[in-house]
């Protein structure tokens, strides 16, 4: 019994667990030896047992004075409120979904902004030295530049043989047409080289 009360703390929950019949056998003989040889145990007690019988008597009061309802009433009850919202959300019309928020931005914008962005990556990129722009010459062999400067000088000519009138005059005209010719000729050789 020592062990209990030490685990009790105090004689007033010992007291409670005794009425409360939640001692075993031998410790209610025990605590009957107690009560027997002191009286302030005793009335420390019947103040707990007044106490107790006083709750207990309140309690079942209030129990009389609240009508106990039937199981079968309240489950009849409660299944009828269930079918009668049953009915109410089915009778809801259906919610209509919210309109998609407004972007800031009108549609337009958006491809103009993502080529601007794309516009302005390549510009950082080609001003850091990641990309380069500049064409590469490629070296030419010199047959290959005599054949360039022989197909450009007879275009020339044909272009201008092509603006140029037939003579129907004379011999003379004929002769400063085809002066003029070669001069051109010239011009576009020394171009070339």
């Amino acid at each position: 019994m020592a062990d209990l009360l030490n685990n009790l703390g105090n004689r007033e929950a010992m007291l409670l667990m005794y009425l409360a019949d939640e001692l075993s056998r031998s410790e209610k003989a025990e605590v009957d030896g107690m009560l027997r040889t002191d009286p302030a145990l005793r009335q420390t007690l019947e103040s707990l047992r007044s106490l107790h019988d006083g709750t207990f008597a309140a309690l079942a009061e209030l129990d009389d004075a609240i009508p106990v309802v039937r199981a079968e009433s309240a489950v009849r009850r409660t299944v009828r409120e269930m079918k009668r919202h049953q009915v109410e959300l089915s009778a809801r019309p259906a919610p209509t979904p919210a309109a998609p928020a407004r972007r800031g931005l009108p549609a337009w914008a958006y491809p103009i902004a993502g080529a601007a962005a794309v516009f302005f990556l390549f510009l950082g990129l080609w001003g850091v030295g990641v990309i380069d722009f500049t064409p590469r010459s490629i070296p030419a062999s010199e047959d290959m530049r005599e054949q360039v400067a022989r197909e450009e000088s007879m275009r020339i000519v044909s272009d201008l043989a092509s603006t140029l009138q037939p003579p129907r005059d004379s011999m003379e005209e004929v002769e400063d047409h085809l002066r003029d010719l070669q001069g051109l000729e010239e011009e576009a050789n020394a171009l070339m080289l």
